[in-house]
C-alpha cells in the first residue's frame, strides 16, 4: 500500500459507512461501538466520521476505553429531490463529474459541497452495511441504500475496507451487479462467517489476495450498568429460579416488512414464542425477561412486541414472565443480559452480546447470518432454523441444549478472549501503516 492509502496512523480521517444510528436497532449500536473500539485501540488520535443518511448532521457520544468520544455525522440524504445538495445521487453525479476536470479546477469545485469535500479529506473508508444488508434479502432497495455510500466512496476514489459482515445471499441479477462492482473495487474484505468467504470469493476474482474471515464487530463491545431502577424486573424475580432471558424480534412477530411470512418460517412464531415461555415456566421452573433489541417508533420494534406478547400470554404463566422496559443503549442491554443464566434471541446481536459473556444462546434463526456466526465461535448446534424446522422439532432442541447449559458456558468462557483479541487488532490487520 502507498503512504495515502495506509489506515488509522495517528491523525487520519477514517470514514464508517451503513451504520444507521437513528433505526433504534441496538445491533447496529453493537457493531458501531465495537468498530470504534477497534480502531481507537490500534490508534487513539484517529479521528472517526460517519457517512451515513440523516435529515440533519449531528454529533454521537461513545464510552470507548473510559473516554467519552464524539462522532460527527456527515448526513446524506436517499431521495428524490435532487436539488438537496446532500442527495446521495447528486453527489454522485458531483464525484463523478468532477474526475473530467483538471486537477486543480477538480479541488476547487469540490470545496464547494461541504459533503464532498468531508469524503475528499478522509483517508479511508470503512463499511460495514448494517452488518447484514450486503445482499437481497431484505429487497433491492436496502441493498442500494447501502451501497451508494460506498460507490460515492469509490468515485474519488478512496481505498475501502468491508467490515466483517454477511455477504449475500444475492438472489437477482441487478443485486449481483452491484455488489461484484464493490467487492473488486475493495481494497480488503473481511467476512464474518465462511459462506460468506466463499461468496465473496465466488464474485470477485482478486479475492484471493484480499478476502479473509474475521469475528463480528459486536464482540467487542463492553457493557455497562445502567440505573438501577432499569434493572428492577430483574431485581423482583426469585434468586431460587434461573434467568431466561427471550429476544422478541417484532419484524418476526408482524411477518417481515410485506406482513405475510416473508421470511419463509415454518412455525408461527407467537405461539412457537409462548410455547418456549410454557416450558421454561412450567417444566424448567425458570423466570423469563422479555428482553427488546430494537426501540424506535418503527413497526418492527421489538418493545411493542415484547408487550403484546406478555398481555397475551395465560394469566398463570404472566407473573414468571418480565418485560425490560425503559430506553437502553447497547451497553446497558448487553449488561442485562449478562443477567441472564440462559438466553434465546431472534436478533442476532442479542445473541452475540449473551456468546460474548459466555451465557449459552440459542438463536432462533431466519437467515443464513445465523449459523456462520455461531460457527465462527464454536457453536453452531445452537442456531436452530425457524424456516426449515417444526415447532416440537424446535423445542425439543431447546430442551436439549437447556440440560448442557453448564458445558456451553464452559467453553464460551475459554473461546472468548481469542474472539476479543481478534475483533481489537483488525484495523491493524486491515491496513497496517509502512511506519510499523
Amino acid at each position: 500500500m502507498t503512504e495515502k492509502t495506509t489506515a488509522a496512523r495517528a491523525g487520519n480521517r477514517i470514514l464508517l459507512l451503513g451504520i444507521g444510528l437513528e433505526t433504534g436497532n441496538l445491533g447496529l449500536g453493537a457493531l458501531a461501538c465495537g468498530t470504534l473500539e477497534s480502531i481507537y485501540k490500534a490508534e487513539p488520535n484517529t479521528t472517526v466520521y460517519l457517512l451515513d443518511y440523516g435529515k440533519t448532521p449531528r454529533s454521537y457520544q461513545f464510552r470507548i476505553g473510559g473516554k467519552e468520544i464524539t462522532v460527527e455525522l456527515i448526513n446524506l440524504r436517499f431521495s428524490w429531490r435532487l436539488y438537496l445538495p446532500n442527495n446521495i445521487f447528486t453527489l454522485l453525479a458531483g464525484a463523478f463529474l468532477s474526475r473530467l476536470l483538471p486537477s486543480f479546477l477538480r479541488a476547487k469545485v469540490l470545496r464547494r459541497n461541504h459533503w464532498l469535500c468531508a469524503v475528499g479529506d478522509a483517508d479511508l473508508a470503512l463499511a460495514i452495511s448494517g452488518g447484514d444488508s450486503f445482499s437481497d434479502i431484505y429487497g433491492i432497495r436496502r441493498l442500494l441504500y447501502v451501497s451508494l455510500p460506498q460507490f460515492l466512496v469509490l468515485a474519488f476514489p478512496k481505498p475501502l475496507i468491508l467490515l466483517p459482515q454477511t455477504y449475500g445471499p444475492f438472489q437477482s441479477l441487478r443485486s449481483k451487479i452491484i455488489a461484484r462492482a464493490i467487492l473488486k473495487r475493495a481494497c480488503r474484505i473481511f467476512a464474518r462467517d465462511r459462506t460468506s468467504l466463499e461468496i465473496v470469493q465466488s464474485m470477485s476474482a482478486n479475492s484471493a489476495d484480499i478476502a479473509e474471515f474475521s469475528f463480528d464487530m459486536g464482540f467487542a463491545l463492553v457493557p455497562s450498568p445502567p440505573p438501577a431502577s432499569m434493572l428492577t424486573p430483574i431485581s423482583e424475580f426469585d434468586a431460587s429460579r434461573p434467568i431466561v432471558g427471550l429476544n422478541m424480534s417484532g419484524l418476526l412477530y408482524m411477518g417481515g416488512y410485506t406482513k405475510d411470512n416473508m421470511f419463509g418460517l415454518k412455525i408461527d412464531y407467537p405461539h412457537l414464542m409462548t410455547e418456549v415461555v410454557r416450558y421454561f415456566v412450567q417444566d424448567e421452573q425458570c423466570q423469563l425477561l422479555l428482553i427488546p433489541h430494537v426501540f424506535g417508533n418503527s413497526g418492527e420494534n421489538d418493545v411493542s412486541a415484547c408487550q403484546r406478547f406478555w398481555d397475551a400470554l395465560p394469566i398463570d404463566i404472566q407473573p414468571h414472565v418480565a418485560v425490560l422496559k425503559g430506553s437502553w443503549d447497547q451497553s446497558q442491554i448487553k449488561y442485562a443480559i449478562g443477567k441472564c443464566q440462559f438466553f434465546l434471541g431472534s436478533r442476532m446481536h442479542a445473541c452475540i452480546a449473551a456468546l460474548s459473556q459466555s451465557v449459552p444462546a440459542i438463536g432462533l434463526a431466519y437467515s443464513m447470518k445465523f449459523e456462520g456466526v455461531f460457527r465462527s465461535v464454536g457453536v453452531p448446534n445452537l442456531v436452530l432454523d425457524l424456516t426449515g424446522s417444526s415447532q416440537p422439532e424446535i423445542l425439543a432442541q431447546i430442551s436439549r441444549l437447556y440440560s448442557q447449559r453448564l458445558a456451553i458456558a464452559n467453553g464460551l468462557a475459554e473461546r472468548m478472549p481469542e474472539v476479543r483479541a481478534g475483533i481489537l487488532d483488525l484495523v491493524r490487520k486491515a491496513a497496517p501503516s509502512n511506519d510499523r
